[in-house]
């Protein structure tokens, strides 16, 4: 179904336009389009832009295309096949280390001096199966929170913001055991090993496969 849009479009252009015409209006090609226009609208939209996109990618070469999915069942074959895609990438919620520097970098930008924050640890401990926006959340709370009581934020303060979110891997936790299934299955992982994780650590963020050394 994807094959036939992307072979429709190559034509299209090189043909001429009376060629183009003639070859729609074909009983050959209508058979052909059946399927397609059979789709619902959504699913008849989605199958005719990936078409072209193949189609685009294919004549275009020298373009460095960076693709985003939070759905990975919904992935068309076609798309992630090797030659089209050259690397998938797993980015799961973050490992300890990460979740530190994640959490120094949003105090920096709220002009917090992360080495000054008492007991910073209790914030990576706090904010296990997190990702970076909900730690981030809980970094800009803390800080609006200490500006109005006129008091320091500390490592407390920023992990008693993150026990009031839910994070994303608790509330669609089908979805995301799923996904980290599928990134362990069929991507490489952005996250290189982290030896100071704990097992309780990997476990809630999914089991996320990491980079082996």
């Amino acid at each position: 179904m994807v094959i036939l849009p992307l072979a429709l479009g190559s034509f299209a252009r090189a043909a001429p336009t009376d060629q183009v015409a003639n070859a729609l209006d074909s009983p050959l090609v209508r058979d052909m389009v059946k399927p397609i226009l059979d789709l619902p609208e959504r699913s008849r939209i989605v199958v005719l832009v990936l078409g072209y996109l193949l189609s685009f990618m294919s004549d275009n070469e020298g373009i460095f295309w960076i693709f985003t999915a939070n759905r990975v069942e919904g992935l068309d074959p076609a798309l992630l096949r090797k030659g089209r895609i050259d690397a998938v990438v797993a980015v799961l919620p973050p490992n300890r280390a990460e979740r530190m520097s994640i959490a120094c970098t949003h105090l920096a930008k709220r002009k917090r001096d992360p080495k000054k924050v008492v007991n910073l640890e209790a914030v990576v401990t706090a904010s296990a199966g997190f990702v970076g926006a909900e730690i981030e959340a809980a970094v800009e709370e803390a800080c609006r929170s200490s500006h109005l009581d006129n008091a320091k934020v500390t490592g407390a303060s920023i992990a008693a913001e993150l026990a009031g979110i839910k994070p994303i891997s608790i509330a669609f936790k089908e979805d995301f055991d799923k996904m980290a299934l599928w990134a362990a299955q069929n991507a490489e992982p952005a996250s290189d090993p982290d030896p100071t994780e704990s097992k309780a650590e990997k476990a809630a963020r999914g089991g996320a496969p990491v980079r082996s050394n």
